[in-house]
């Protein structure tokens, strides 16, 4: 471990000098290192892979894939429309909202990152949105599944399903008030015509064309899923990060949920800090979703200039900070 410790160094050193640009030096250096550790340490990496490839197979594609089929014939069916009129008038007023929106916003209640940001990315390149209204939604429609909260978070980690679903309420708590932080601008009205949806549809194309979507949407996330365990491998399961945070565990926790949450939410909970903080602590991770979950929900956006990185990140933090003061108090309370 000395030895790689070293050649990174070296590498580092080299990249620096040799080119200009600073993020090509960052991200030519980061690869380089996950490479050589895939070289040098082949049973750890193929284990962290393993490992994020069950995950992916029996935590997120059994429920994911089938959501993605049915949601996406909805949606080639007119069901934008429809729910939007069912809760057009419970939701569209407090959030500011249109009730083209609002179909992303149950989306991603009920299943949770990233497919909320992807189904907005669709309507507003479908002309059902418009820029504005987009901007605050990305940040809006972004949370983690009920599924995630209860069951993982809850039930498995914390044994304790009324705790999951405390931590549920505080995350769409956060959310919605979250909304009011946002900039509001309103947009000029969407036209009828676009609202339109085509009833004549073939169920096999839309079928097919609903897999051909789900299956490429799947692949995207357990990509992601499955490298980012093998970063956290590299990041918390060597030597140096063993020392230097051994008598830190909660800083440790962070740092990996910074990255990947289940992990860094795994690591927390044995901690021997006080409840209210440590679900506090849960309930920021969970309201943030850590670079794994940023990046899956960008990769959908990424070819959309309206969609601003740093502003989504920064929102996220601010829900995070609001779901860990709301969690917070309700459990000084409850305790």
């Amino acid at each position: 471990m000395l030895a790689f410790l070293i050649f990174s160094v070296v590498i580092f050193i080299f990249f620096y000098i040799c080119e200009k640009s600073k993020i090509n030096v960052v991200v030519t250096f980061l690869i380089t290192i996950i490479t050589s550790y895939l070289i040098i340490f082949p049973k750890s990496a193929i284990d962290s892979i393993l490992n994020g490839t069950t995950l992916f197979m029996k935590s997120v594609f059994p429920t994911l894939f089938p959501f993605l089929i049915l949601t996406n014939i909805l949606i080639r069916y007119g069901g934008i429309t429809i729910f939007g009129k069912l809760f057009g008038k419970i939701l569209s007023k407090p959030l500011r909202i249109s009730n083209n929106s609002i179909f992303p916003l149950l989306v991603s209640f009920i299943c949770g990152y990233p497919l909320g940001t992807k189904y907005l990315n669709d309507l507003y390149n479908d002309g059902l949105i418009k820029e504005n209204e987009f901007r605050r939604m990305v940040n809006i429609a972004s949370n983690a599944s009920p599924l995630f909260i209860i069951g993982t978070v809850g039930v498995s980690m914390l044994e304790n399903k009324t705790l999951g679903y405390m931590l549920l309420i505080a995350n769409y708590l956060s959310c919605i008030v979250v909304s009011f932080f946002i900039p509001y601008k309103k947009d000029d009205p969407v036209h009828k015509a676009s609202q339109t949806t085509n009833t004549k549809n073939n169920f096999g194309e839309t079928l097919k064309l609903a897999l051909e979507n789900a299956i490429k949407t799947c692949a995207i996330v357990g990509g992601f899923i499955i490298l980012f365990s093998l970063i956290k491998e590299i990041l918390i399961n060597n030597i140096y990060t063993q020392i230097l945070l051994k008598d830190f565990p909660i800083i440790k926790s962070l740092v990996v949920g910074f990255f990947e949450i289940t992990n860094g939410i795994s690591l927390l909970i044995p901690s021997s800090i006080s409840m209210p903080l440590k679900l506090g602590l849960i309930s920021a991770l969970c309201s943030f979703g850590g670079i794994c979950i940023l990046l899956q929900c960008y990769s959908f956006v990424y070819k959309n200039e309206t969609f601003k990185l740093n502003h989504y990140i920064f929102f996220k933090f601010v829900q995070a900070i609001i779901s860990f003061i709301i969690t917070f108090f309700i459990c000084i309370f409850i305790f």
